[in-house]
């Protein structure tokens, strides 16, 4: 992988704020929160923008501070998460892994099928951009103006197993060095949410 800038969260942006910004794509989804350490989970609704390799997550859209974030960097797949979740539970569910295991898998849920897919195509240019990669291997393009159309086509030609694809085909090609394992989070550490019900 040849060297680029590791893309970081902007600190303390409003939402309204970011959303002026370049952004990939926005809206509603459901993230699942620890309850208690017993493994209870809730799933609030949240308000998620994707934008520079980094995913930010609002309370609503007009919070003027994210509840949390995270950089793409190191995320090795999107999928889907039916082996994880219950589709009672949360019926669209995926996630975003990591290279390495050590670190925080999220799970998020759409209100349908093709709203899941949708997300879980920009997530994917999103972590190809983010890696360093080059953007021939994968590369989702959507356009504001016209995106019914770039949309309607994409279904076309995408599968899930193109989506899922690892970045990394070699988890061991990502190496962790000392100061991302300071700044990002490990598996099992507070997320430092402020979300409520």
């Amino acid at each position: 992988m040849s060297e680029h800038k590791i893309p970081q969260p902007l600190d303390n942006i409003g939402c309204q704020d970011l959303l002026q910004e370049d952004y990939s794509h926005c809206g509603w989804l459901r993230k699942q929160s620890f309850i208690n350490r017993v493994g209870k989970f809730r799933w609030p609704q949240i308000y998620m923008v994707l934008s520079g390799g980094c995913i930010y997550y609002f309370k609503n859209e007009y919070s003027t501070r994210p509840a949390g974030k995270f950089t793409l960097y190191g995320y090795n797949t999107v999928s889907r998460a039916q082996e994880k979740v219950s589709p009672k539970v949360a019926p669209f569910a995926f996630k975003v892994v990591h290279a390495s295991p050590d670190y925080k898998t999220y799970f998020f849920a759409a209100g349908s099928e093709k709203e899941m897919k949708e997300w879980m195509k920009h997530i994917k240019s999103q972590l190809v951009k983010a890696n360093g990669q080059k953007s021939d291997n994968y590369y989702y393009t959507y356009k504001r103006a016209g995106k019914q159309a770039a949309a309607e086509e994409d279904d076309k030609s995408m599968t899930y197993q193109e989506i899922e694809t690892d970045i990394y085909g070699d988890t061991n090609a990502f190496k962790v060095t000392s100061d991302y394992a300071l700044k990002f989070k490990l598996k099992g550490k507070d997320d430092g949410e402020t979300i409520e019900k």
